[in-house]
């Protein structure tokens, strides 16, 4: 980012940028693993852990979705 360039941020574009940040000691898979989880986590908490309300908002199949909840334990 250009030097003295002041971008604002609203909460929720704060929280998903603060999330893709890069994380120091981290393989690249690593982070992306890790941002993936926490965008799932959201999205579920903010359609109270409706599969297929969570599936639409996030543009993925529900059986995706469901597959990703396994991978990540959720």
């Amino acid at each position: 980012m250009p030097k003295g360039l002041v971008v604002y941020l609203d909460d929720d574009t704060y929280r998903r940028f603060k999330i893709l940040s890069v994380r120091e000691g981290l393989s690249l898979k690593e982070q992306l693993s890790s941002a993936e989880r926490q965008i799932l986590v959201e999205s579920l908490a903010d359609h109270e852990g409706n599969v297929a309300a969570t599936a639409r908002a996030l543009g993925i199949h529900r059986t995706t979705l469901r597959g990703k909840i396994r991978k990540y334990e959720l």
